[in-house]
């Protein structure tokens, strides 16, 4: 539970006339309470005496009153806790007794002080040693100051963080250094002597934010973190928070992070930050629910970013096991260079439109199996404001599918793929499904697959497009003296459930 730094001392009750205090000739017993009598360095905790006469009566109590300058406090070995104003605060780590004699009377407490607590930002370099673990975190700590200013984990060290705690590098030059080993792995976890059926262990913390690339997590897990931001409000809603600030993406170096048993999310890289290149086995497992039920998101990142997600990372056994990409908000999410998006064996889920077009003419490409998911009103729009390509080459087994969310595959589920008139060369659909779209696109045409470029004959290849609520491939273009037929056997397409045929325009 919080400690509290409340400053009560022992105190002399007054007789019943209220004239003088009681004589302490007439005390028989003493006894000394603490709040926590396990401590950090630099915790304390309140002291409290009681004295009794010998027919259980209270004579002196910590409860009020003037101060009993005749109680004492002796500590033994010292080094280990300092009194003062019936204040214990532990200065080292160890055992220790504190005695508290009054008269003739006296009575002691054992005191265990183990691990440092943190409660100030961190303005200057500052080492965290595996030797002092465990580091108590009970508050969101900023690193930075008006300089750079590095906080580094040293191999080894495990930091606790209490309710809605966490690390924030928000200020300019703000780096965090956590250089575990496959020996001396780092731990930041849950201080599990926090919790209630009100408050799990998912989301008791808030998490980590970095704003820095030069920061690097390795051999690192966290867990217990990743507190909904609809709770508190010094929460950022994932374990790790990537943030773009100042001039800088952040693209710190993640290698062997685990980060588990969280709360809401996982990994949030926003404002156009991601990982580092040789970033490398990130495991995010066992997220959610949440506090208020929910949650377990394992990831959430903008379009452009989603290529730099270290190639072999693992979600699994989460809430929602879907990569989120863009905001959770239906706003357009814009991939603006040439990347490849892998199958990681976990859906992708479109909160916004996906845009595809840039200086460049950027090329998405998406592995064989890759499954992305649009809500209502979204879709994948390659060419259509600038230039920009799509590669989804599936095979046979692993079809590159395009659907919506969830087992019931109805019609107008999304609006669909657009293939704009800027379309880049070598741009194709082979070994892909889609179905479940063809939303209405304003006082456009509408289908589940729109195509403004006539002539590409190998752009729908071996794909299956069904379930349109309206037409299945619509050919947006003036008539032409040949037009490219997606539905000649050549191309081995399938159509099935389109409502408005399978085939529209010239």
């Amino acid at each position: 539970m919080l400690r509290r730094l409340v400053v009560l001392a022992p105190v002399i009750a007054a007789c019943h006339g209220g004239a003088e205090a009681r004589s302490p000739e007439g005390v028989a017993r003493l006894t000394l309470t603490a709040d926590d009598t396990s401590l950090a360095v630099n915790e304390s905790t309140a002291l409290r005496v009681t004295v009794y006469d010998e027919r259980a009566n209270v004579l002196y109590s910590s409860d009020g009153g003037p101060v009993a300058d005749s109680v004492s406090f002796a500590v033994e070995p010292p080094g280990v806790i300092a009194v003062e104003s019936a204040i214990a605060l532990a200065v080292g780590r160890g055992h220790a007794t504190v005695k508290a004699t009054f008269g003739a009377t006296s009575d002691s407490l054992q005191f265990v002080v183990e691990g440092m607590l943190h409660g100030s930002d961190v303005t200057a370099n500052e080492t965290w040693r595996a030797a002092d673990s465990p580091h108590f975190v009970r508050s969101l700590i900023r690193v930075g100051a008006a300089r750079p200013v590095t906080l580094t984990l040293e191999p080894g060290a495990e930091a606790r963080f209490g309710l809605g705690a966490g690390l924030v590098c928000d200020r300019e030059g703000a780096v965090l250094t956590a250089a575990g080993t496959p020996d001396a792995p780092i731990s930041l976890i849950a201080d599990a002597t926090q919790t209630t059926p009100y408050e799990p262990l998912r989301g008791l913390w808030s998490g980590v934010l970095l704003t820095d690339s030069r920061s690097d997590l390795r051999h690192v897990t966290m867990s217990g973190c990743g507190r909904a931001v609809s709770i508190a409000a010094n929460t950022f809603g994932a374990c790790l928070v990537l943030s773009r600030m100042f001039a800088d993406s952040a693209r710190p170096l993640l290698q062997s992070v685990t980060i588990r048993d969280y709360g809401y999310a996982g990994v949030h890289a926003q404002g156009g930050a991601g990982f580092a290149p040789g970033s490398q086995k990130l495991v995010v497992t066992n997220g959610g629910p949440a506090v208020l039920g929910g949650g377990g998101l394992p990831i959430l990142i903008t379009a452009n970013e989603v290529a730099t997600i270290p190639p072999d990372t693992a979600f699994t056994r989460n809430l929602d096991n879907r990569i989120h990409v863009g905001e959770l908000t239906n706003v357009s999410t814009v991939v603006a260079s040439t990347q490849t998006w892998r199958n990681f064996g976990a859906p992708y889920v479109l909160h916004g439109r996906l845009l595809v077009f840039g200086d460049g003419s950027p090329l998405l490409t998406l592995e064989p199996g890759v499954e992305l998911q649009f809500g209502s009103g979204t879709g994948l729009h390659v060419g259509q404001h600038g230039p920009g390509g799509l590669i989804a080459s599936g095979t046979a087994g692993a079809p590159v599918v395009f659907t919506c969310p969830g087992t019931q595959k109805l019609p107008l589920s999304w609006d669909g793929l657009v293939f704009g008139s800027s379309l880049a060369a070598g741009s194709r659909l082979d070994h892909a499904l889609v179905e479940a779209g063809g939303g209405a696109r304003g006082f456009g045409p509408s289908g589940e697959v729109l195509v403004e470029v006539n002539g590409l004959d190998s752009l729908i290849t071996n794909s299956v497009v069904r379930g349109s609520a309206t037409c299945g491939i619509v050919r947006d273009w003036m008539p032409g003296t040949v037009n490219t037929d997606y539905t000649a056997p050549a191309l081995n397409n399938a159509f099935a459930g389109n409502n408005g045929g399978d085939q529209c325009g010239p």
